[in-house]
């Protein structure tokens, strides 16, 4: 047990004392803690496009902008509210989720999958589609605040966000890098440096 105890001292010891940019930058790049700072547009699925479903070549072009792009993709699909609501006495266009969304939304899952589908609380359960428009990535490390000889480090960095597919498809192209700098703490362990776990 001695010979274990001081074995990791010595490589505690051969490991460099203070906290680099290069380091820093390696480690955040290998974690997803800014995965909350992605950016996702959520569309209610299930809601009633404004034209009498007799006519689904008005309702198709007269859907617009974004939901038709969703349209195209094969995402979402017009159905008549009757299939939906039998007792519905007038037809309207409502979008409906396909079989598509649904696949992707199973085998990707909520990480960050480009595609999911969710339930938004409220006076009714309503079917989201959540499409994320942009990533967030690592930037730059701006600052490392470290005491000498402390195994403690702070380090502050900066994120981009990165339009995905879905965000150039709905005219969002330009990377932009988030104007306030994050934070993060480090601790020094016997073979290297980790982030600290969100308390």
């Amino acid at each position: 047990m001695l010979a274990v105890l001081m074995a990791a001292c010595a490589r505690t010891e051969a490991l460099p004392s203070r906290l680099d940019r290069e380091t820093a930058r390696r480690v955040l790049s290998a974690d997803t803690l800014w995965t909350s700072l992605d950016q996702v547009t959520e569309y209610p699925v299930g809601f009633v496009v404004p034209y009498a479903c007799d006519n689904v070549a008005a309702a198709e072009e007269g859907d617009g902008g974004e939901a038709e792009q969703i349209r195209e993709a094969g995402l979402i699909a017009l159905v008549d509210s009757s299939a939906i609501l039998p007792d519905s006495v007038a037809h309207l266009c409502v979008y409906q989720p396909t079989a598509k969304l649904r696949e992707l939304s199973s085998k990707r899952g909520t990480g960050r999958s480009l595609v999911s589908l969710g339930e938004q609380k409220g006076p009714y359960t309503t079917t989201v589609l959540r499409l994320r428009t942009h990533l967030a990535e690592l930037d730059s490390v701006t600052g490392i605040q470290q005491a000498d000889g402390a195994v403690e480090a702070v380090v502050e960095f900066t994120v981009r966000t990165v339009p995905t597919e879905w965000g150039k498809r709905l005219g969002m192209t330009e990377p932009a890098v988030m104007s306030k700098p994050l934070r993060a703490w480090f601790d020094r362990y016997d073979d290297g440096w980790r982030l600290k776990p969100p308390k």
